[in-house]
């Protein structure tokens, strides 16, 4: 029989049966509706201003180099509002140290890419501000490196064939491209750019090697390996045009392959989070 307090005694409302708290500053749900708010950003950003700078020159405000600079910064910059909206969804749970990884790696890519951009000579002067795009970009894989070991720990992996096999599969294929691509393609020789492209590509097939893992022990990562892949498939293309020759397009090519990589990757945040709150598990997937 239900007992009810007097409201002159305790006028708070009873909880629900089976109600949780808050796992965050905002709940999950309002952490997921404004995460996808700033999706529709991002996307009407990224794709907007690729179809605009294809628009007669005469007809823009700006040259189209310019619409298309705006347009990647501005979408970096609204995955950057996501990934934190899932963070303050979090905060207050297990998962809140490992989506803080993934979020400040997010952070970090976007600083990149303001630097790649040539948007921060000014402040941070540099010879090649490619190198302070490298430095940033893997300064922000060993964060998502790190968020993703963590839920591998939590994932309880059994098999160490499952789970090195993808990643030295990864690594060597991004070995095999760097000689190739950038080694090979060197005028001159290799310089400082060459040698440090080199970490940082085994950093990059790092991490899609330890989304894919993830991904063959729980099928709910497959976008987060999808992510992974496209990173690396739009670092390719962009050592392509450094180093072997510029081609129709390749600015579009690399961040019609990047933006979305980066999109999925914090796509997966709310899985992320949702399995670091799991009771961790022994046997993934056998």
């Amino acid at each position: 029989m239900n007992r009810l307090a007097p409201a002159s005694v305790n006028s708070e409302k009873p909880a629900s049966p089976g109600a949780k708290p808050s796992s965050g500053v905002l709940s999950t749900a309002t952490a997921a509706r404004l995460s996808a708010g700033f999706w529709i950003l991002w996307a009407t950003t990224l794709i907007g201003g690729t179809l605009v700078s294809f628009s007669d020159p005469a007809s823009l405000p700006q040259s189209p180099e310019i619409v298309r600079l705006v347009s990647h910064l501005g979408s970096s910059l609204f995955l950057v509002g996501a990934a934190w909206m899932w963070f303050l969804g979090f905060s207050r749970s297990p998962a809140a140290t490992t989506v803080a990884l993934f979020a400040v790696g997010m952070v970090l890519g976007t600083i990149g890419d303001f630097f790649n951009g040539n948007a921060l000579q000014d402040l941070v002067p540099l010879r090649d501000p490619v190198l302070g795009g490298i430095a940033s970009f893997a300064l922000g894989h060993i964060c998502y490196i790190s968020g993703g070991l963590r839920v591998a720990r939590r994932l309880g992996f059994r098999s160490r064939a499952r789970f090195w096999g993808p990643i030295v599969f990864w690594q060597l294929f991004a070995l095999v491209g760097w000689y190739l691509v950038v080694f090979r393609g060197a005028k001159g020789g290799p310089g400082v750019l060459v040698w440090a492209a080199l970490p940082y590509s085994m950093l990059l097939a790092g991490l899609t090697g330890l989304a894919s893992s993830l991904a063959l022990a729980d099928r709910r990562f497959i976008l987060l390996a999808l992510g992974g892949i496209l990173f690396l498939a739009s670092d390719l293309i962009l050592a392509f045009e450094m180093f072997r020759g510029t081609f129709p397009h390749a600015t579009h090519a690399v961040w019609l392959t990047y933006g979305p990589a980066q999109m999925l990757i914090v796509f997966s945040l709310g899985l992320i989070g949702r399995v670091e709150c799991e009771s961790p598990v022994t046997t993934p997937n056998g």
